[in-house]
């Protein structure tokens, strides 16, 4: 209910503004302002564009994080998996028992770009997700 009174008087203030009286010459003379004027236009269009510019790189950069993150959280899932594997068996670690065991591994985990490693207990990705140790991306340095 009170939103709809808040619209309703918005409402009334834009009509009102539509049909507004200029002074002119000491009269007043009302104007009918039936739609938008090119230049108007124009400007919505430009703050469209600057805000466009400014959210997609942002948003295209969360995209990449979270990808990076599932990469990283699957890395951590397959290495927890291989060691209870390890423990189950009763056998130690070897890069053919690893191998065999990312063979019958179904579960995705980063995609098909990683050639994955189990070095020092820890499973590492070849093309550097998952195993940041630590390290912010610097990304472009500051001069």
């Amino acid at each position: 209910m009170f939103v709809s009174n808040r619209v309703t008087k918005i409402l009334s203030v834009i009509k009102s503004l539509r049909t507004s009286s200029i002074a002119k010459g000491g009269r007043f003379l009302r104007t009918e302002n039936k739609g938008i004027t090119l230049i108007e236009l124009l400007v919505i269009i430009t703050i469209l564009g600057i805000l466009v510019a400014i959210a997609v790189p942002s948003v295209l950069g969360l995209i990449d994080k979270s990808r990076d993150e599932v990469c990283r959280v699957n890395l951590l899932q397959l290495e927890k998996e291989y060691e209870t594997y390890l423990a189950l068996e009763i056998i130690d670690h070897s890069n053919v028992v690893f191998t065999q065991f990312l063979e019958s591994y179904d579960g995705k985990i980063c995609g098909d770009e990683c050639s994955f490693a189990y070095v020092d207990g820890k499973v590492v990705c070849s093309d550097g997700a998952g195993d940041d140790d630590g390290k912010e991306d610097e990304g472009v340095p500051f001069l």
